[in-house]
């Protein structure tokens, strides 16, 4: 093999490698207020007999080029049996290379006083992620070995499990995402995925027109520093909600949400770069679209 096609097939692993990392180091800011069923199985369908549909748009570093893109889409739903459903989807781009996830996720939301407002929540998913790589924008050697078996590559397999506990706004949790991957001791030299998340946050409805939502949380990268968040999200009287974030790898998110009737909502956060990446690529845009449709299954009670 010559030295081109060497440099080529390491780009396109680089690549890969550097999106894969952005993503768990900063991930969806809208976990952690908007849609905690990102970051936790457990929490699919905590609304009870509610269907909610979350979409979102997000884009890394724009000023380099190829920079990262994310389309996701979650729904999950509560059954009048305190079974919660959930699927998560989302497709990451950056260059040439796109990745899909897509997971179907279980939970049981199971009550612990009469009042029902005390629970014991637990869940699962199950999934794949398949990397591809588009020949038709391809510059390069396209016999090179590592380019023409890459979109043959197996389907990765992942498994996610969470357990939450929740009592009149109170909740706390622990997920443990890529359960999978973290039993294999032969991924023990990858450094781009998650092993564990807590988190605990607390609901106060200080009057009528105000609520505020304090939330701290602590996230495990294989092979890399843990990350502390700390944030607020206050909600005004409605229509508007605004949030922010520190992280402990030196980055801040700030985000501000429309409600209209509180029947669809309309979400947009920035976050800060990394200290290290400061000066080199500007920060995270995310914009999200989330639909509520209550009281399905009442009926059947």
């Amino acid at each position: 093999m010559n030295v081109r096609k060497t440099i080529i097939g390491l780009m396109y692993l680089v690549l890969l490698n550097i999106t894969a990392t952005a993503q768990q180091l900063n991930p969806s800011e809208t976990q952690f207020f908007i849609n905690p069923y990102l970051a936790n199985p457990a929490l699919a369908g905590m609304k009870p007999q509610e269907l909610i549909i979350n979409s979102a748009y997000r884009s890394q570093w724009d000023k380099v080029p190829g920079s990262p893109k994310t389309v996701a889409f979650t729904a999950d739903y509560r059954s009048p049996n305190n079974v919660g459903l959930g699927l998560n989807f989302n497709s990451q781009s950056a260059g040439l290379l796109t990745q899909t996830n897509f997971l179907l996720s279980y939970a049981y939301h199971i009550p612990l006083s009469d009042e029902e407002d005390e629970f014991l929540h637990m869940g699962f998913s199950t999934g794949f992620s398949k990397d591809m790589l588009d020949y038709n924008r391809l510059i390069g050697d396209a016999t090179d070995p590592v380019v023409i078996g890459y979109n043959g590559r197996v389907v990765n397999w992942t498994v996610d499990a969470g357990i939450a506990y929740s009592l009149n706004g109170f909740t706390v949790q622990l997920a443990a995402p890529n359960l999978n991957r973290t039993m294999n001791k032969k991924n023990d030299f990858i450094s781009d995925y998650p092993i564990f998340y807590a988190a605990v946050n607390y609901e106060m409805q200080i009057s009528d027109e105000l609520m505020i939502n304090p939330k701290l949380a602590f996230r495990g990268i294989q092979n890399y520093n843990n990350i502390l968040d700390l944030g607020v999200q206050v909600q005004f009287k409605e229509p508007f909600s605004i949030s922010a974030l520190f992280h402990s790898n030196q980055s801040y998110s700030l985000g501000v949400a429309y409600d209209y009737e509180n029947q669809w909502q309309l979400v947009c956060m920035y976050n800060t770069p990394t200290q290290n990446l400061k000066g080199l690529a500007n920060g995270i845009f995310e914009m999200g679209l989330r639909f509520r449709f209550p009281n399905l299954g009442k009926e059947n009670r």
